[in-house]
């Protein structure tokens, strides 16, 4: 399962390095520019999440891995006392959502954000060129 993370935390990042190579390219091409503006959009919200959960992940298989080793020093007792205090699962299923939550909405700051600089970019552009007819 961590491994599986893993590697899609790998792929989100190269796409990610991909997509800011290609739209630095300077292209005319309308469907080209929607996609890779939709594919920013799209790794921006998956990256966070991804990172999250392979964090999770590494660190719940390293419990794991820390208890198996410690299970035969301990008695049962402190061993189930100790599993129970750093049992993380509940953790990441109130996080999980929150993070969801915070990733869409400031995704859709950055839209609404990037909209208005376009209006305002294009009343100051046809403002200008009225000026210019005028004067």
């Amino acid at each position: 399962m961590c491994g599986i993370n893993l590697i899609t935390l790998i792929i989100a990042v190269v796409l990610l390095f991909l997509n800011k190579l290609l739209s630095k390219r300077k292209s005319f091409d309308l469907n080209l520019s929607y996609q890779l503006r939709e594919g920013a959009t799209i790794i921006r919200i998956i990256l966070p999440l991804t990172s999250f959960q392979t964090i999770f992940c590494s660190v719940f298989f390293g419990c794991i891995l820390v208890f198996i080793l410690i299970e035969d020093v301990v008695d049962e007792v402190t061993f189930l006392i100790l599993n129970a205090a750093v049992y993380i699962i509940p953790y990441y299923t109130v996080i999980s959502p929150i993070l969801v939550w915070f990733t869409i909405r400031w995704s859709q700051q950055l839209k609404q954000s990037r909209l208005k600089n376009i209006v305002n970019q294009t009343s100051i552009d046809y403002f200008n060129v009225q000026k210019e007819m005028w004067h």
